[in-house]
């Protein structure tokens, strides 16, 4: 029999034996993770989409070969720039700001104004400058499918304005972060839903976005002295879609809201006037909450509207997208989780220290909805009407003059249903916009539900009945400010 201290050094051999066993397994593991975890890494910046301008000449690495990227291509038109694409019958700048909201290059920006500024002088008929800002998953590349898009815009209208000069706007942000839907993980671009929305709001409140819009208008004031023909003024219209619909909306609210406070004073002497002539929403990608504020000022009884008030604000989003529709409230209520809300319905609501006030509207789902899809804040729907139909609009109610005359029926007539729905009469069909029961007479902020034959999902903004319809409604609002210039003149002229 071993003596009892044999055993006490075998007993310790075998504890330090496994003690060691174990921690050399552990360490394996941590390196079989540490291993995993650097893959995962690698994988993730693969399929990163480069934080970079898509319109600047970027230094080529050495020894690289002659197949650049598109964005680094040059057109067919031998005088164009990465910033600046020259076009038959119109022009595209390109603005770009990184994920903080700075320009990538103030340069870039420069160029674009010096452009329009050489565009003003040469174009005696006038000029019309269409912004654009692309929303999620997509960017400036030169072979974007919203650039595209743009394109044909832009070629579309300037076939409609005949002599007028058309220059775009397109405002470049990194709505698109990760390149495939499959690697390196699975729906990898659904998930940049978060971080994409938050830098979309960022850069609206934070960033550039309201510089260009505002010295836009100021670019587009100077261009426009008193003394020239209404006929041949400087146009200036937003739009945005998606998350570039919030960009632009963080961006000119609050401008908005000074408006709205200044027409207080006015009591319907001056029209209101949007941020350039008019402001345009695509299935924008932010909640209605933000969007209450600026409609309660803009239907309080402290404002008065002219009769040709024109609209200031289009928002239109299609009944059938189902990103706004399902995915962003869904994406709501987990982003959303901890915020606190008030009752908006009983008697809880309708007192506030003993004082009786109105309801408000409902605040769990303005907090949750996207803008185009709460009831509360939508008061119009546009719906496609084909020519055979029972119900296809009388040819009165049809044309600039009749649209000119319904507006000015609605500015000063009954709410909701006696409002007269505006038709827009194409060829083989009309999209008529039917103001709700909650439209308020006057009120030139317009939420749309839109009929899915003229926009159908989220991301179906190059629908040709989308964009005659845009095209009308914008030389509508215009043809408004025309003939309300024109009286204006000739009245202070006598």
């Amino acid at each position: 029999m071993a003596p009892l201290w044999i055993k006490m050094v075998i007993a310790n051999l075998s504890a330090a034996t496994v003690a060691f066993a174990a921690r050399r397994q552990a360490a394996r593991r941590k390196s079989a993770q540490n291993f995993s975890l650097w893959l995962v890494a690698v994988g993730l910046l693969a399929g990163c989409v480069a934080n970079r301008p898509h319109r600047s000449y970027l230094p080529a690495y050495p020894g690289a070969d002659t197949n650049r990227p598109a964005s680094l291509r040059p057109l067919e038109n031998p005088e164009t720039s990465p910033t600046i694409e020259k076009h038959a019958g119109f022009n595209i700048g390109y603005v770009e700001l990184d994920d903080l909201g700075w320009f990538w290059s103030h340069k870039q920006w420069r160029a674009v104004k010096q452009e329009i500024a050489d565009e003003a002088t040469q174009s005696p008929d006038g000029l019309t400058i269409l912004v654009f800002v692309h929303g999620w998953k997509n960017n400036a590349d030169f072979d974007n499918g919203n650039v595209q898009m743009f394109r044909s815009v832009l070629t579309n209208m300037a076939a409609t304005l005949g002599s007028r000069k058309v220059f775009g706007v397109y405002l470049g942000w990194r709505g698109l972060s990760t390149k495939s839907d499959w690697f390196p993980i699975p729906l990898g671009k659904e998930l940049t839903f978060y971080h994409r929305k938050s830098v979309a709001e960022r850069i609206g409140h934070q960033g550039a976005a309201t510089q260009v819009f505002t010295e836009l208008e100021m670019m587009q004031d100077e261009l426009n002295p008193p003394n020239r023909s209404p006929q041949t003024r400087a146009e200036l219209i937003i739009i945005g879609h998606s998350f570039g619909g919030q960009l632009v909306y963080s961006a000119i609210s609050q401008v908005l809201t000074e408006r709205l406070v200044l027409a207080g004073r006015h009591r319907g002497e001056e029209r209101v006037r949007s941020l350039g002539d008019l402001v345009i929403l695509l299935n924008p990608a932010f909640e209605a909450s933000l969007y209450n504020n600026l409609i309660s000022l803009a239907s309080s009884r402290d404002i008065t509207y002219p009769a040709d008030q024109t609209p200031v604000l289009a928002i239109f989003t299609s009944k059938s997208d189902w990103a706004t529709g399902l995915a962003f409230p869904a994406g709501r209520h987990v982003s959303s989780w901890f915020e606190s809300m008030r009752p908006s319905r009983g008697d809880e609501e309708k007192w506030l220290f003993n004082v009786r006030k109105d309801e408000t509207k409902n605040q769990k789902a303005a907090l949750y909805q996207a803008i185009g899809h709460d009831n509360d804040y939508l008061n119009y729907d546009l719906n496609y009407v084909p020519n055979d139909a029972t119900n296809f609009p009388p040819v009165p109610r049809v044309g600039a003059d009749t649209l000119q005359a319904t507006l000015r029926e609605n500015n000063v007539g009954p709410d909701g249903r006696g409002m007269v729905p505006y038709v827009f009469a194409s060829t083989n069909y009309a999209c008529i916009l039917q103001p709700r029961t909650n439209a308020v007479a006057g009120i030139p902020f317009l939420n749309v539900a839109v009929d899915p034959k003229i926009m159908d999902g989220h991301n179906d903004i190059s629908n040709p009945h989308l964009v005659t319809f845009l095209r009308d409604f914008i030389l509508f609002t215009r043809t408004n400010y025309l003939k309300a210039q024109t009286t204006y003149r000739t009245q202070t002229s006598k």
